[in-house]
């Protein structure tokens, strides 16, 4: 069970360390298949705009890559 509310259609696929999350979105909008990173030391409203095509974000919400596998290309090893 997640400790923090988590946008609508959006799956962690990953968590870091420190508590925070990557999800996959799954939205039927141009998100789909998008790669974010969720800080939970902001917390998510459900009115918070949320517009992929002009970039505009929750506060908590950054994109890191356009798909999963383009996550996978930006991993290196330390």
């Amino acid at each position: 069970v997640l400790k923090y509310d988590l946008p609508e259609l959006m799956v962690p696929i990953a968590n870091t360390p420190g508590g925070n999350y990557f999800l996959i979105s799954l939205k039927n909008d141009s998100s789909f298949g998008k790669v974010y990173y969720f800080d939970h030391e902001f917390e998510y409203d459900d009115d918070e705009e949320f517009d992929e095509e002009n970039g505009v974000y929750p506060e908590c919400l950054a994109k890191v890559a356009n798909s999963f596998s383009d996550l996978a290309g930006k991993m290196v090893e330390l």
